[in-house]
Formats: structure tokens, C-alpha cells, sequence
């Protein structure tokens, strides 16, 4: 990757030279779906709903905890010409994705247990690669392009849980909290576009990729509060490093994954611990314009 950016940047360095015979500039806006597994997210929220329904004993009400699969996907970039053909590709973009509205109540013998929880990603993306044009027709051309990338990302979790007395209906304990951890990766894409010609200085195009981006290194600020009936506590950490672990539950079942939470109880035996990872590799997907100038 470190090869990739000084090459790029040499590139970079040399292009203005060239500027001058080699074509119009392009801008180009575009959007579209992006197809994600980030796979410690997904497990722990899978997981979160198994191990409240294990120390319960019941199975979960409701719709549970949904899983992050798609996210939306945005992109300003500018076509500056090195050759009639070859093109360096500078743009700012972003990824989102988001798991809202998470709800579920499991039973225990004297009380019910409710769960709240909503997860976010956002992710701002700088890239700079090399662009080749190549003509199938008057209008149409075929342009395989590929990039470093720079991932400014952010991951939230909010939430809450209750404990309602089944003889009273009242709340007897319960908890709230906020997660916001931040993050830079290096990344890399490749993909191919095509573009039409609708005048002289407008075109359509439609371009697919695949991105690969394992993002880790997230640290940020842990916020949460304890309430019952005439009281409460709460508790802030900053700058604490979000992990990612495994453990067994009492039974020596198979394990869980989780993420490194506020809610998350101590004492259970860890099988494995390391930096969690907000993985946006995926194929992607982008329909825009472009203008020439």
C-alpha cells in the first residue's frame, strides 16, 4: 500500500506538465448501493440476542437485532488528463450503513427484559489512482480505473435495557449508553465504468468496483447510565480502543462474539480478544453524471 500512495503521489507530481495537450477535465457525481460484511458487527449482533435468550432461558419477542449487509454509497471525483487515455482519478467520497430501530424482550421468572440498540457507520473515503479510457464507439467508453484510498470512519452504538417487574408493571433497573469510536485505515478499490455521451460536454455513466477496506484500530468515548427507582450512576471513559471478543457461556456451549461494550458483563472466559474490525470490503455499484471542461 505504501508503494501504491508513493507512486501514485510521483504521478501526481508530474501530471501538471502534461496538462496543458492532453484532453478536458472531467467531473464526475455519483451514487449508488454498496454490498458489506462486516463480519464482527454482524456476529455480535446475532450473538447479543442468543446470550440474552441463554440467561433467560426464553426465546427472544420481537424483531431482534438486524444485521448490516448494504450500505449507501457517494462520490464526487475529477478526471485530470495525463494522456489522451490515461486519467489521474482524485476524489472524496463516503459509505454509510446503519441498523435502526433494534428491539427485543426475553422472560425471566419475575421480570421482562427489553433491549434497545441501533448501530451506525460512516465512513469519509479519499482516493487517488489512475484512470485508462478506452473508445468502444462515437459515445460510448469503457474506463478501468484503480485507486488508494484513505477511510476517515466512524462507528456509533446506542441503546438501552429495562427490567419491568411482572406482579408491579413498573421499571425496577435499568440502562442506558453511547458508543462513538473513530478510526483511519488505508484502503484500496478497482473497478470499471462506463460512460455515455448525452452532448458534447455531458455524459452518463455507470461504474462498478470492489473495495476492499478491513478498518481496525477504533478508539473513542464510552458513555453510560444506571438507573433505578429513586437514583442512578453513570460513567464516561474516553479514548478507550473498541475490541472484539469471544468467550463460552456457563454451559460450555459453543461460544459467542460480541463487541466491547458498556453493557457487556465481566467475568466470562475469553477464548479470544483482539481490536475489532469494521469491514466495508464488498462490491459496489454507481450510477452518475460527468461533465467535461
Amino acid at each position: 500500500m505504501k508503494k501504491t500512495l508513493a507512486v501514485l503521489i510521483a504521478v501526481a507530481g508530474l501530471a501538471p506538465a502534461a496538462l496543458c495537450d492532453s484532453g478536458n477535465w472531467m467531473l464526475r457525481i455519483s451514487g449508488g448501493p454498496a454490498w458489506i460484511s462486516p463480519d464482527d458487527l454482524n456476529t455480535f449482533l446475532r450473538d447479543y440476542v442468543r446470550i440474552q435468550e441463554s440467561e433467560a432461558g426464553s426465546s427472544a419477542r420481537g424483531p431482534g437485532l438486524k444485521t448490516v449487509g448494504l450500505s449507501a454509497n457517494f462520490e464526487a471525483a475529477l478526471f485530470i488528463p495525463i494522456e489522451p487515455r490515461i486519467h489521474l482519478l482524485v476524489s472524496f467520497g463516503s459509505v454509510r450503513a446503519a441498523t435502526t430501530g433494534n428491539e427485543f424482550v426475553v422472560a425471566y421468572p419475575a421480570v421482562d427484559a427489553a433491549y434497545t440498540r441501533d448501530d451506525r457507520i460512516r465512513s469519509y473515503i479519499g482516493r487517488l489512482g489512475i484512470a485508462c479510457s478506452w473508445p468502444i464507439s462515437a459515445r460510448l467508453n469503457l474506463r478501468p480505473y484503480a485507486a488508494a484510498e484513505g477511510y476517515w470512519t466512524t462507528f456509533e452504538d446506542t441503546g438501552s435495557w429495562s427490567y419491568t417487574s411482572l406482579s408491579t408493571g413498573e421499571k425496577i433497573l435499568w440502562m442506558d449508553w453511547t458508543v462513538r469510536t473513530r478510526a483511519f485505515n488505508p484502503g484500496f478499490s478497482a473497478g470499471l465504468e462506463l460512460d455515455g455521451a448525452l452532448s458534447s460536454l455531458l455524459r452518463l455513466s455507470i461504474d462498478a468496483g470492489y473495495r476492499r477496506a478491513k478498518l481496525t484500530g477504533f478508539k473513542g468515548d464510552f458513555h453510560n447510565t444506571w438507573n433505578f427507582p429513586g437514583g442512578g450512576f453513570s460513567d464516561d471513559r474516553e479514548d478507550r480502543p473498541l475490541y472484539y471478543y469471544e468467550y463460552e457461556d456457563a454451559g460450555h456451549k459453543p461460544g459467542y462474539g460480541t463487541l466491547k461494550m458498556p453493557d457487556i458483563w465481566g467475568g466470562r472466559r475469553l477464548t479470544l480478544i483482539r481490536d475489532a474490525v469494521i469491514d466495508l470490503s464488498g462490491l459496489y455499484l454507481k450510477a452518475g453524471l460527468s461533465v467535461s471542461f
